[in-house]
Order: structure tokens, then C-alpha cells, then sequence
């Protein structure tokens, strides 16, 4: 054994050797509980994912298209009117906005440098989805960009029970994008805001915990259930915020509706539980249970879409609920400490509080969880954590979590950076802390990941529209077994899929390792390959099924050809026995004999009794071939060539026996 290798695995020898100039090992940081880890930052980005649902068949593949082109023109439309506030934007680079001051300002030097980078990131067919420049008219765009830029700050009132929190965030970002697939997603970026003077200078004052419980509870689209008690029924919304203010420009926005009143931004959710419950309850004009859209998303929207369950747009296409309850969202936390008012990038420092989070409380991040379990809201998650529980009480099972959360769920690369990425599918998080975090991955997030975290969840709504509209296409052929219109709809539903697979999904995005591991981790996570086949399957089946019947209707055409050719074949024999010489010889019944009009008669009678003989002959046969047949094969609507070989037959014999009778 080698004195290197000895020295190296701690052999005797070892000892002999001059002592390396090794730092000591730090010592472990404690743990601590979320209320105790105070957050520098926070930056939330909700992405609520809608489809569009159209009242009647697609004739062709450009329909769901020209429908989107449809809102998106009506939507400009209005904004020239200024009857909106979304402004359409030509150039999706610009999706966060420019500063306004451009003559040497060196924030605006810094967006160009982000945006340059942001765009040359990715594969130069993904950059030619995202961010080509449209055309005026808007043709043959992937979608449609909106913006609105009157509503800064959200006054937001959260959490359960008596411990409630009132925080005002700045609204960085708000943007809807249209797809022409017939998905759409509406962008709202949310930030802790830091003072600039004062003892809180540079802090958000928020802890890891208020963030956790705001994180869960803002993404709520609308109230999963309500707790209720014996003695004031549906007191408060569950795991939704309480109270909501838009505000731009210092005050609280305000709308004004379609019918002159003007709404103002703001609500108390509670007050909309009784309203939403019996609208649940009673249903919609088709008997369905339409999810009822809390009104502060619904204020957002202005009017730009048409939801499912709105009064008085009853013959437009709705644009409805994709997902459950909760956005899908994308969030940064910042835990560097903060000293005399700015951040603390001292590597032996910074780490402090990252170091401190505890697993328990990571995996609340991970799946958007908020910090209340059982057990907490019995003991207070403010008393000192028990031997053996220095982790804190997790979400769930924790053998559960542990078996695979660090590998299926966390992406550590850049963990020892101070910076770590967490995966849930719904719910992206990076935590961490440090000059690396603070300075370059929180502005990756907001576009680089961004931009993969929009296009995965593109491609969710995406195919679960198409599956919605197979279902629907599928429910109407049900109703009223139109198999002609089915098969037009799903041949446009078909090269509609077409389109999206090759020039709308993408699987990979970018040659950079990271980009390609978390773009994997993070569709795996949304199950989006899987969606893909289960959609793919749809579309064969229905395509298969179409096939199949277009064969059935072949082979009984053919069928009904060999059945008309059988009867030519009965006539053909039936002319070729009047043919014969020997039925009108001399000696057949003395028919050769018969002079004027006696013989003509004769003639008659023999031909007609010949003819309708075969007939009859011919459609027993048909009778006879088509019993044959299996139960299931046989044709069930009517066939005209039985009854018609019939018909001739029976008239032909009941002619003859006039004329025999006549004679």
C-alpha cells in the first residue's frame, strides 16, 4: 500500500506525515422554526392557466385559431377605445416592461443586457416561439401578449384563524398571453417590497413562515370548501386570503362595469360565500357546477375574457377553469441577513439562515404549503421542538417525503452556492441566499425560468384542452349520432394536435446542463409526457373508431353493389329464357299457333310470368344471404333492394295472371 493511498484513508502511517492545513469543520447550524427566519425578499408569480370551450363543432383546424384571433382583435379593439387596460404588446421580449427613461440610464442598459441574455438562452426554435416579433395583424402568431400597467400594489389580508396578516406587495408584472391552441395564462408578479429608511431598511419584514402561509393562500382561484360551525355557517374561507386591494397610483383602483357602475378593487371574500355556494349548488343553464372565480381574479381579467358562468354572455365562447383551485406558481426567497440596511454577502455569514431551514419547512415550500398542521395549531409552532423533532412537524408522512423528496422533487447543483431549487410541478421555489442569489438567480428566475416554466405550462393547458375538446366532440356525436360532423371535427382536432407537436411543444429548450435537467425535472413533475400519450390515445381511438366505420360503410357499399348486380343477374336470366326458342316454339302450349292479338297476349303473359318467377327467386336468395350474416354486421337502416326485387317480381306475376285471366 502506498504512503499516499495510507495517509489518504487514515492508515498508522498517516501520523507521520506533516499535518495539512485543513480548516476545521464548521459546526452545524440549528435549526430553526420559520417564524424565527426572516426573509430579505420574496418575489411570487402566479400563472393561472384558462381554456376556451366553443359552443359548436370545428369545421377545419384554423378554427379554435381564428377564435383566439377573435378575442385578441376584440380585446385591441377596446383599447383603442381606452374602454381597457390591457394594451396589446407586438414584441414578447418586452414582457417585462422597459424603463421609461432611456437616454443613458443605466437600469435601462441593464434590462437590454437581461433581455440579451434572456433571448440567446434557449434553442433558436424556442426563441422563435417566444420571442419573434408579430406582424401587425397578428397572423400566424403562436399568441398574443397583453399588458396591463395601471395596478402597482395588492393589499392583501391573509392566514387562519385569529392569526391574520395584512401585507402590501408591488405588482411588477401583469400579463396575459392568448395561445392559439385555445389555452390562455394570466402572469401576475408579486414582491415584498424593502423600505429604504427607517430600522426595516432593506427587510422585508416578513418571516419564512408568513410567506409560506401567503404562498399557499394567494394562488386560490377559488374556495375548495369552507369551514363552517353550528352557529354561523360558512364563517370563513379555508386556506384563502380574507381581503383584497388593487391599487394603482396610490389608491384603490376602480372599473367600471358594462352597466355604468363603477366597481371598486377591493373585497372581503367571506361576503361572496353565500353567493358562491348556491351558485355552485343551483348550476348553470346546462346543469354543470362551474367553479366560482373569487371577483378580485375576476377584476384583473377586466372583461378581456369571457368566463364560464358569467351572466349575459351566453352565446360566446367561455374560457374556463383548467386546473383545481390553485395557480400554478413560481416563487424566489431570499434569506440573506441584512446589516445596516443592505444585504450581507459575507460568505460566513450569508449562509446562516439558509443553513437553518429546516426540511419540514423546505418541503412546505416545495409543495406550497401552508405552515398550519394538527399539531402546530394544538402546541404553537412557537414553543422549542422536542428531541429528535429539530426538523419540525412535516406536511406529511415523513418517511414518505424522505424516501424521494431530495431526489425527485429538489435540484441541488447549485445548493453549496446557496442557492436551491425545489419541484412540485404546480410550484416552483428557489431558496437561498448570498450575492450568486440575490444578484443573478433571482433575475434568471424571472426570465429565463420564466420562459420554461410558461411553456410547460402551455403545453398542460394545451392538452388538456385538447382533451376537452375530444370529450366534447365525443359527447355530441352521443347526443345526436352524427357520425358525418364527428368525423369533420376530429380530422380538424387531429391536424390541430398536429400543429402543436411540431411547432408548439417542446421537450428540450436549451443546450445549457442546468436548463435541460430542470426543464426534465420539472415536466416530469407535471406529468406532461404521460399527458401526452393519454391525449395522443384519445385521438387515435377516436381516429380508429372513424376508420373502422368508414371499412363497415365500404364493405356495405360494396355489398349493396353485388346486391343490385344479383338483381341485373335475375333480370338478365329472366330475358335470356324469353330469348330461348324453345319457350316460343310451335310446340310449347300452342302458342305458335295463336294469330293477333291472342298471341301478343300469350307472349305477354309468358314473359311476365318468367320475369316475375325470377324475381321472386332472386329476393329469397337476398333474403336467404342476408340471414347469414352475423347479428352484429347486418346493416340496420333500410335497404331498398330487397323489397324492389319484390315489388318487380310480385307485379310481374300479378300482371300475368290478369292476362290469363283475360285470356
Amino acid at each position: 500500500m502506498s504512503d499516499e493511498f495510507s495517509a489518504r484513508d487514515g492508515a498508522p502511517d498517516a501520523a507521520a506525515r506533516p499535518a495539512e492545513k485543513i480548516p476545521a469543520p464548521k459546526p452545524p447550524v440549528a435549526k430553526l422554526p420559520a417564524t424565527k427566519i426572516p426573509v430579505r425578499e420574496a418575489r411570487l408569480l402566479l400563472m393561472w392557466p384558462l381554456v376556451l370551450h366553443l359552443d359548436t363543432p370545428a369545421c377545419d383546424a384554423s378554427t379554435m385559431a381564428k377564435a383566439v384571433e377573435t378575442v385578441a382583435n376584440a380585446l385591441k379593439a377596446r383599447a383603442r377605445k381606452d374602454a381597457t387596460a390591457w394594451v396589446h404588446e407586438p414584441d414578447p421580449i418586452r414582457h417585462i416592461p422597459p424603463p421609461t427613461d432611456q437616454t443613458g440610464d443605466p437600469k435601462y442598459i441593464r434590462w437590454q443586457n437581461d433581455a440579451y441574455a434572456e433571448a440567446l438562452y434557449f434553442h433558436e426554435f424556442v426563441q422563435r416561439f417566444l420571442f419573434r416579433r408579430q406582424r401587425a395583424d397578428g397572423r400566424d402568431a403562436p399568441f398574443h401578449l397583453f399588458r396591463r400597467t395601471d395596478v402597482d400594489a395588492m393589499e392583501i389580508t391573509f392566514g387562519n384563524g385569529p392569526a391574520e396578516t395584512t401585507r402590501t406587495l408591488r405588482v411588477e408584472r401583469l400579463n396575459l398571453y392568448l395561445f392559439r391552441t385555445g389555452a390562455a395564462i394570466l402572469v401576475t408578479e408579486l414582491v415584498t417590497p424593502l423600505p429604504t429608511e427607517g430600522l426595516d431598511k432593506g427587510r422585508s419584514g416578513w418571516t419564512l413562515a408568513e410567506f409560506q402561509d401567503f404562498h399557499d393562500h394567494v394562488r386560490r382561484v377559488y374556495a375548495p370548501f369552507f369551514d363552517s360551525d353550528a352557529e354561523n355557517a360558512r364563517k370563513a374561507c379555508y386556506k384563502v386570503v380574507k381581503k383584497v386591494a388593487w391599487h394603482g397610483r396610490g389608491a384603490v383602483l376602480c372599473r367600471k362595469r358594462r352597466d355604468g357602475r363603477c366597481e371598486a378593487g377591493q373585497w372581503e371574500l367571506h361576503h361572496q360565500a353565500n353567493r358562491h355556494v348556491e351558485q355552485v349548488l343551483a348550476g348553470d343553464g346546462d346543469g354543470r357546477r362551474l367553479p366560482p372565480v373569487f371577483d378580485h381574479w375576476r377584476f384583473l381579467l377586466d372583461d378581456a375574457l369571457v368566463l364560464a358562468g358569467d351572466e349575459g354572455f351566453r352565446r360566446v365562447p367561455r374560457w374556463h377553469q383548467v386546473v383545481d383551485e390553485r395557480m400554478p406558481s413560481m416563487a424566489t426567497v431570499s434569506l440573506t441577513p441584512v446589516r445596516d440596511g443592505k444585504p450581507d454577502w459575507d460568505d460566513e455569514r450569508t449562509r446562516g439562515y439558509y443553513d437553518a431551514v429546516r426540511d419540514s419547512d423546505l418541503m412546505r415550500l416545495c409543495f406550497a404549503d401552508d405552515r398550519t398542521t394538527e399539531k402546530e395549531r394544538e402546541e404553537g409552532s412557537e414553543r422549542p421542538a422536542p428531541a429528535g423533532e429539530e426538523d419540525g412537524f412535516f406536511p406529511y408522512d415523513r418517511t414518505f417525503l424522505e424516501r424521494n423528496f431530495w431526489s425527485e422533487y429538489a435540484y441541488t447543483r447549485y445548493r453549496s452556492k446557496g442557492t436551491l431549487f425545489l419541484f412540485s410541478g404546480y410550484a416552483f421555489v428557489a431558496v437561498g441566499a448570498g450575492w450568486f442569489f440575490d444578484t443573478l438567480l433571482v433575475g434568471h428566475v424571472r426570465r429565463h425560468y420564466f420562459q420554461m416554466g410558461l411553456l410547460a405550462h402551455f403545453e398542460l393547458a394545451s392538452l388538456l384542452a385538447f382533451s376537452s375538446q375530444i370529450s366534447r366532440a365525443v359527447g355530441r356525436l352521443d347526443v345526436g349520432n352524427d357520425r358525418a360532423t364527428f368525423q369533420t371535427e376530429m380530422a380538424a382536432i387531429e391536424e390541430q394536435f398536429l400543429q402543436f407537436v411540431h411547432r408548439f411543444r417542446f421537450t428540450g429548450v436549451s443546450n445549457q446542463i442546468q436548463a435541460q435537467e430542470m426543464f426534465d425535472q420539472w415536466r416530469e413533475r407535471l406529468g406532461l409526457d404521460d399527458l401526452f400519450e393519454d391525449v395522443q390515445t384519445e385521438i387515435h381511438t377516436a381516429n380508429d373508431f372513424l376508420s373502422s366505420r368508414k371499412q363497415t360503410l365500404t364493405s356495405i357499399a360494396a355489398t349493396r353493389l353485388s346486391q343490385v348486380a344479383t338483381v341485373g343477374v335475375v333480370l338478365g336470366l329472366a330475358f335470356g329464357a324469353l330469348g330461348m326458342n324453345v319457350i316460343f316454339s310451335d310446340g310449347v302450349v300452342g302458342i305458335g299457333t295463336a294469330t293477333g292479338s291472342s298471341a301478343l297476349t300469350h307472349h305477354l303473359f309468358i314473359a311476365l310470368t318468367i320475369v316475375g318467377a325470377f324475381q321472386v327467386a332472386g329476393w329469397a336468395l337476398l333474403r336467404y344471404l342476408r340471414s347469414t350474416e352475423p347479428v352484429g354486421d347486418r346493416e340496420e337502416r333500410h335497404d331498398p333492394v330487397e323489397p324492389l326485387a319484390l315489388g318487380l317480381g310480385a307485379i310481374a306475376l300479378l300482371v300475368a295472371a290478369a292476362l290469363w285471366t283475360a285470356k
